[in-house]
């Protein structure tokens, strides 16, 4: 049986569709491999406001089925982000979840954008749900985090957490009407590749990645989330404010691929900043889900590029203990994730307007955290691969006369 739902952006009625749903079971991994994206299915769908409709949306009739299904497949949890499983059973007490059950509970809540799922029968009021404007569940957050079990017997659960993409164990804290991300530092990466008969131990490092790294934007003068590091539940974490507000939300550059407005708002220079930057801490998670726009919430625009973030799998988190003597030996045979040498896309996407970024990068030391660091070792080898790099980029702009001009 199919139920109807409105898609609304605050109070505006933008699109009516019903939902076909079937069975996503805890305890079948064949079903739990997956999300939701495969057990339901989106008809009838009929556009009632065309402006407020998602950016990215085609506005075809014979296709909004499909852009709302995939609108709401990608509106939940990843399948790979710790403790998945758990923050579905805060939903259900039954080891089964139906897609009208997580829509009637979670509205599809975000901080990312002013959008929600609301049960047609009950029409809910946007003053009432908006996460900015009402108490978020925090009994979600040790779920959340900690991946412990249980179910929150409400008819309505307020959170982020059911919306937010990413592999990490993370939480969402709000205080005083802003919201704070709490990340954790990763898993362990066993790797005995090198030698058989040693099993190296690397990763865990990812809270101090993403506190250190923002500090190399800083220098290079690239607009990026700062970080700091904290205790929570006995676990390190990095903490940030999140860059989002009731006004102005965030849409990822995986939603504009083909768009023709792309330059409009991330023009070549931008790109090459992002390109660079990844180069330079050999970001090897950036990929097209978490670089993107800032959007006004209220009037559906696009305003300009998001600041960057989750930088935390790089350097820190990849580097073995005894690759730190000869980092860029080591950095030289990775690869970003658009199949580029890390170095090299360094290297191409130079210009000279960086060199003021690369002089200051030449002499830099990283700024102690004043409880948690790492050792002196690993801060002052990497360190030094910055400088020396920076070095080599400087040189390169000194050298060369024809730069080369890399578009989107």
């Amino acid at each position: 049986m199919s139920k109807k739902y409105l898609l609304k952006h605050q109070n505006k009625e933008v699109l009516e569709f019903e939902v076909q749903n079937d069975i996503l079971d805890f305890n079948t991994k064949q079903d739990y491999k997956h999300n939701f994206a495969n057990i339901f299915r989106v008809q009838n769908a009929r556009i009632i406001n065309e402006k407020f409709l998602p950016l990215y949306f085609s506005k075809k009739a014979n296709t909004i089925n499909q852009e709302m299904q995939k609108w709401l497949s990608i509106r939940q949890i990843p399948r790979y982000r710790i403790n998945q499983r758990q923050i579905f059973s805060t939903l259900t007490k039954k080891a089964r979840l139906n897609i009208d059950e997580y829509l009637n509970k979670t509205l599809a809540l975000s901080i990312n954008d002013s959008y929600f799922i609301s049960p047609l029968y009950k029409n809910y009021d946007w003053e009432k749900v908006n996460l900015y404007k009402n108490d978020i569940d925090k009994s979600l957050m040790k779920v959340a985090f900690l991946g412990k079990e249980k179910y929150i017997d409400k008819g309505l659960i307020l959170s982020p957490e059911f919306t937010t993409g990413g592999s990490l164990n993370k939480a969402w804290n709000k205080k005083n009407d802003k919201f704070y991300l709490y990340k954790g530092n990763g898993r362990k990466i066993i790797d005995n590749r090198l030698d058989k008969n040693k099993i190296i131990v690397y990763g865990t490092k990812e809270a101090f990645g993403e506190f250190y790294m923002a500090q190399i934007a800083k220098i290079m003068n690239f607009p990026c989330v700062e970080y700091d590091l904290k205790t929570f539940y006995n676990n390190l974490v990095c903490v940030c404010e999140s860059f989002t507000n009731e006004n102005e939300g965030f849409v990822a550059m995986s939603n504009f691929i083909i768009d023709k407005r792309l330059k409009m708002y991330f023009d070549k220079n931008t790109w090459q900043d992002i390109m660079i930057f990844d180069g330079l801490i050999a970001n090897l998670a950036r990929n097209y889900t978490n670089f993107g726009f800032i959007i006004n919430n209220n009037t559906n625009e696009l305003l300009r590029p998001a600041p960057l973030f989750d930088n935390g799998f790089s350097l820190f988190n990849l580097l073995k203990e005894n690759q730190l003597r000869d980092i860029e030996n080591a950095v030289f045979k990775w690869k970003s994730f658009f199949g580029v040498p890390i170095l090299k896309q360094f290297f191409t996407f130079l210009q000279k307007r960086h060199i003021e970024g690369l002089e200051r990068l030449s002499t830099f030391h990283f700024i102690r955290h004043s409880e948690f660091n790492l050792n002196e070792e690993w801060l002052e080898s990497i360190e030094n691969y910055l400088q020396n790099i920076a070095k080599k980029g400087l040189k390169q702009l000194v050298l060369s006369k024809n730069h080369l001009n890399i578009t989107l």
